[in-house]
């Protein structure tokens, strides 16, 4: 069932207990200095625990039988091969998925909705989803929903101090640019400071802008919101890209360029997202960095060439193998004795 037992002088690092598992463990290995072990299914999924790297498996694909073990030994040291992504092919969950099955197979990276579908919300399954997201090798992102002010947020006590004073500064009792671009900003630090209480970060947010929020008719006062919560965020020292559609950033915005990395969506379906990475339907003057498909059971993405290039500035990725470095011992030779 994925349980691990220590005795001796091995150390207990983890298990895969608890788990959804697809078949049954078959096997265990150790990592060169024991500092931890690999555990592999009879489907061929691999879990590593402590040390021990992430270098893909046979989950989810045809095998003639089972996997009946596994074994680990020392190599010569090299040096360990930039971080990309596995394929092109990931998924973007929040907090529609709470409580379902997580994407399975053909995961190569996800983004995780910190909010829970408008400002100032939390995505309650952030916690269990970011670490499905980073699990088994995937490449783990973070996203937050943004809007304008609605009647629940006008009514929050907290609300003037939110728009009165903040990254832009203390606001003029009528100048409504500088409250809604305080608003913005607070909205990014409330989702830092959600994601933070978990222990999360990435090292690129993606402001999820579309018309199921809450906006003005003003599409300045909403780029005002938008580049208040860029701002707050760049702030934290991560970079932002934005996603949405051509047709809903219009909407919103008045086509605002702020020359931002764009993840689009609406492609048709997850095989042709990819061909949607050329540009043709982006927004704000920014390159085309991902591409997701109409929703099925999942939302699935395609990474554009931009964002493969970059895959450690916009993603958590597992961490690099630690590689032993193995030094013969020096044989002195004595001179034989007269």
């Amino acid at each position: 069932d994925g349980g691990v037992f220590s005795f001796g002088d091995a150390q207990y690092l983890g298990s895969a207990a608890g788990q959804s598992l697809g078949a049954s463990i078959s096997g265990i290995s150790a990592t060169w200095n024991g500092a931890g072990y690999w555990l592999v299914g009879r489907d061929g999924r691999v879990f590593g625990f402590g040390n021990a790297g992430y270098f893909g498996s046979r989950g989810g694909r045809s095998l003639h039988g089972p996997i009946v073990g596994m074994m680990s030994a020392l190599a010569p040291p090299v040096s360990p091969p930039a971080p990309t992504l596995d394929n092109g092919h990931g998924y973007d969950i929040s907090w529609p998925q709470c409580g379902g099955a997580y994407p399975s197979t053909d995961v190569s990276f996800a983004v995780v909705g910190v909010t829970g579908g408008k400002a100032f919300t939390a995505n309650p399954c952030l916690a269990d989803e970011a670490r499905w997201s980073r699990g088994e090798g995937h490449a783990g992102g973070l996203y937050m929903n943004l809007g304008a002010p609605d009647a629940a947020d006008t009514a929050d006590p907290a609300f003037s101090s939110r728009t009165t004073d903040g990254h832009e500064g203390s606001c003029d009792t009528g100048d409504e640019g500088c409250k809604y671009g305080n608003f913005g900003g607070a909205a990014a630090d409330a989702a830092w400071n959600l994601a933070a209480a978990q222990g999360l970060n990435a090292p690129m947010w993606w402001l999820d802008v579309e018309t199921g929020n809450t906006w003005t008719s003003d599409g300045r006062l909403n780029g005002r919101i938008i580049r208040g919560a860029v701002a707050a965020l760049r702030a934290h020292g991560v970079a932002v890209g934005l996603y949405s559609t051509g047709l809903q950033w219009q909407t919103i915005t008045g086509g605002l360029n702020l020359g931002l990395p764009v993840w689009v969506a609406g492609a048709p379906d997850p095989e042709s997202a990819g061909g949607w990475c050329d540009g043709r339907v982006t927004f704000n003057g920014g390159q085309v960095w991902l591409v997701q498909a109409l929703p099925r059971r999942y939302d699935e993405d395609a990474a554009c060439p931009p964002l493969v290039a970059r895959t450690p500035q916009v993603f958590v990725l597992p961490p690099a193998p630690e590689v032993p470095l193995v030094v013969a011992p020096t044989v002195v030779r004595l001179a034989p004795l007269e």
